[in-house]
């Protein structure tokens, strides 16, 4: 059944999220900051069973979304970018988000704009010349803008994980991230802190809702094309 294998998909997917650590500059920031994420992220179900519920959960919203347009025929993309970024922010952020929050929105919106500019526009030439990224114009502005918006959002959520932070029920990866930062503070070796947290959670956020939502769109359009498989 669709749902099944969808599900399926997801769940492997969101394990590929964790390339934005695995494959970062190696050196002992980088074995700390992995070490601790890997382990976390299990907790939190990755690569195991207890993460499937979630999704479950997550499907009943991308099919009252779905059903909402009848027999007419609709782009699938916001929908399941949706639900995969709220698969994933509920791990990270331990909450998932309405599909019609304001906000949650236009930070997808901004994410995949900011991709779609890192990859087909000028913005490919600061691979070679990294002083382009600061122009005051075209599509190097309009990157900065929308990184400076993804930050705010993902930076207010952090201070707000800090000001209700209980040690003893940690919700998310978040707050797991901020009781072992306290842990290691007299640590002088220690990466552990709010600008690697900051980080993590964007690769997170931003690498895993953008590599998961493509795989399983062209997933279903192979279906689609060949009703036999599905």
């Amino acid at each position: 059944p669709l749902e099944v294998i969808a599900a399926l998909t997801v769940f492997f997917l969101v394990v590929l999220s964790l390339l934005c650590v695995i494959f970062a500059p190696y050196g002992p920031v980088w074995k700390q900051q992995r070490k601790f994420s890997l382990s976390t992220l299990r907790h939190f179900g990755v690569g195991r069973n207890s993460l499937e519920p979630k999704i479950i959960e997550e499907l009943k919203f991308i099919k009252e979304e779905m059903l909402k347009h009848g027999k007419d025929s609709f782009n699938p993309f916001p929908i399941i970018r949706n639900a995969v970024s709220n698969v994933i922010c509920s791990m990270a952020f331990g909450r998932r988000f309405n599909y019609e929050d304001d906000e949650f929105k236009t930070m997808l919106k901004n994410m995949a704009r900011a991709l779609e500019l890192s990859v087909n526009s000028y913005m490919i030439l600061v691979n070679i010349c990294p002083w382009l990224y600061y122009l005051p114009f075209g599509p190097f502005r309009e990157l900065r803008k929308t990184e400076l918006d993804i930050t705010a959002f993902l930076k207010k959520i952090i201070a707000q994980h800090r000001d209700t932070l209980d040690a003893a029920n940690p919700r998310d990866f978040i707050d797991m991230y901020f009781i072992h930062a306290e842990e290691e503070k007299n640590n002088k070796e220690s990466s552990f802190n709010e600008d690697y947290l900051f980080f993590i959670i964007g690769d997170l956020f931003i690498a895993g809702t953008d590599t998961t939502s493509n795989t399983l769109l062209w997933c279903l359009l192979y279906m689609s094309l060949y009703p036999e498989v599905q």
